[in-house]
Formats: structure tokens, C-alpha cells, sequence
């Protein structure tokens, strides 16, 4: 393969469901997203080509929610990778950050995820339109790949039976030249022969970045997959986005109280760095001023 260039696009959402209603499926290609949170967080190619599978998986399940509902996917082990966080909202803001173990191997191509994440558990989060609070379940991750952990929750703590793809493939270089995943879903009215044919069909596929290094187009897989007719229910961007502001961040400051800023002052700790996009905010003097000011206020 080449380089990134000729993939780098906006990256796109598509999500179906088939015209008898036994089957829905997401697809993203999720590559121009993976190359932005590996360079924000200026990751090497290992660490890279963990956050860009977990990135795309999000966006594809992110998909089924409504407008700005979202979900979380925080992946905790005891491999090369300790932990990974990824997010994404239905509207197709996605973000997301890594933490490598400190011992953590550099070996860049066709790692296993055993090899990276190791075993842990999955902790997934929605937050969702008239739900007080997050949805949450948390099951073991299967060491073999972020897919089968993936399709293992949908399966047995949504009591949805999916099969998950997920596909990085990397340049010469060692640099993302696709990144994306795919979800095929049986509704209630599928029969045990038509998931099973779906299944055989997806099993036999060639890899999702060959198929887009051919050209082939987002409804052509999705039809290798399902085998049947669908409609398109929803198209969406997706984009490595984060909501991040300074003025965010003093806000959440305000919880520290007046003698910890005033000694974050003195010792001119003025640097603020978001987790979840590595984004570099400076406190300047007049916000300084401004947070001393409104915590003296409310101690009156």
C-alpha cells in the first residue's frame, strides 16, 4: 500500500435496514478520524492502530442512537495497552485517547489484540434521551480481538445477536491508510437460517480496506453482507471532534477551591490538557484573577 493520501476524505456513516426488517447494519469508514486522534495524541504506530479500530467501532455503534445521545467504550487490560477510551455521538463527533503501559511492546504490524489490550474488561456507557443516568454494563474482553469483545457484548448483555468487523490496515510507512468497521444486526423476525447465511457471508468477505482500496462503495458491502435488499435509514460525517474550551475547564477548576488555584498561581501551573483530544489550553493571568475573584464571592 501507499500512503494515507489517497484515502484521506471525510469520513461517512451509513446505516440500513433491510426491506423485510430481519436485519439492520452500520458501516463507517473511519480513517481521516483515526489519523487526526493519532496525530493529536502523537502516537506511535502501535498504540495508533489500536485507537484507530476502537474509534471506528464507536462511530458504528454510535450510529443506532438518536441525535446527541452517545456512547463510551472504556477498555481497561493488562497488556502493552493498559487502557483506551473512545466516544462518539450519534451526530458523528468521535473521540478518544490511549494509555500504554509503561513496559509497553513497539511491535507495529498484525498484532493480536492479546498482544495489546491483553485481557480486562469492557465497560460501556450510553447516554440516552430521558434516561437520567448512563446505561452501563461491563463484561471480560476476549484477548483474540476488539471485535469479538464487541459482538460478545452486543450478544449477551443487549441480547442482540451481531457480528462485528473491524479493519485497520496500515502503509509501508507504518502510517493509518483505512480504518473502519461494520455491524450487522438480527431484529426479532430473523429466522436461525437467515442469520446464519448473513454470517457465512461476512465470514467470506474480503477485508473492508481491500474492498475500499478496490473502490467497492459503502451500499455494495453492505449488500455482500446482508445478500438481501435494504433501505438507507441514516448517512452521516463523522470527525474526530471534541467539545473541549478553556471555558470548560475553568468551570470544572472552580471545584478545587480558592487555595489550590491560588497555588496553581503562584507556581505558574497554568497548563490545562484535555484527555480526550490532547488540545493545550494556557491560563492566563486575567482567568486567574477571574476564578480568585468568583470563589472569594461565594465564600461571602
Amino acid at each position: 500500500m501507499n500512503n494515507a493520501s489517497a484515502f484521506i476524505r471525510r469520513d461517512r456513516v451509513t446505516r440500513v435496514l433491510t426491506e423485510d426488517g430481519n436485519f439492520r447494519a452500520a458501516i463507517v469508514n473511519a480513517t481521516a478520524t483515526a489519523l487526526t486522534g493519532q496525530k493529536n495524541h502523537k502516537l506511535d504506530v502501535y498504540s495508533g492502530y489500536f485507537l484507530a479500530q476502537g474509534l471506528a467501532v464507536v462511530a458504528a455503534l454510535a450510529s443506532f442512537l438518536k441525535g446527541e445521545e452517545r456512547i463510551s467504550l472504556q477498555f481497561d487490560g493488562n497488556g502493552a495497552i493498559r487502557s483506551m477510551f473512545v466516544e462518539s455521538l450519534q451526530v458523528g463527533e468521535t473521540r478518544g485517547y490511549i494509555r500504554p503501559a509503561d513496559y509497553a511492546d513497539k511491535r507495529a504490524i498484525g498484532i493480536p489484540a492479546s498482544a495489546g489490550l491483553g485481557t480486562g474488561t469492557l465497560k460501556v456507557s450510553k447516554i440516552l434521551y430521558n434516561r437520567y443516568e448512563p446505561v452501563t454494563g461491563i463484561v471480560p474482553m476476549y484477548p483474540e480481538s476488539i471485535a469479538q469483545t464487541m459482538a460478545g457484548y452486543l450478544a449477551n448483555s443487549e441480547q442482540i445477536p451481531s457480528a462485528v468487523s473491524i479493519d485497520v490496515a496500515l502503509g509501508d510507512d507504518g502510517s493509518t491508510v483505512f480504518a473502519g468497521a461494520m455491524i450487522t444486526q438480527a431484529m426479532p423476525g430473523a429466522n436461525a437460517d437467515d442469520i446464519h447465511t448473513v454470517e457465512e457471508a461476512i465470514a467470506t468477505m474480503p477485508r473492508l480496506s481491500e474492498l475500499a482500496r478496490s473502490g467497492t462503495q459503502a451500499d455494495e458491502i453492505l449488500r455482500l453482507a446482508l445478500g438481501r435488499n435494504f433501505k438507507t435509514v441514516g448517512s452521516s460525517p463523522v470527525d474526530f471532534f471534541c467539545r473541549c474550551s478553556v471555558e470548560r475547564f475553568k468551570t470544572m477548576l472552580m471545584a478545587a477551591g480558592y487555595d489550590e488555584i491560588q497555588s496553581m498561581r503562584k507556581q505558574k501551573q497554568n497548563e490545562l490538557v484535555c484527555q480526550y483530544c490532547n488540545k493545550h489550553y494556557y491560563l492566563s493571568e486575567r482567568d486567574f484573577a477571574e476564578l480568585l475573584t468568583l470563589l472569594k464571592a461565594q465564600e461571602n
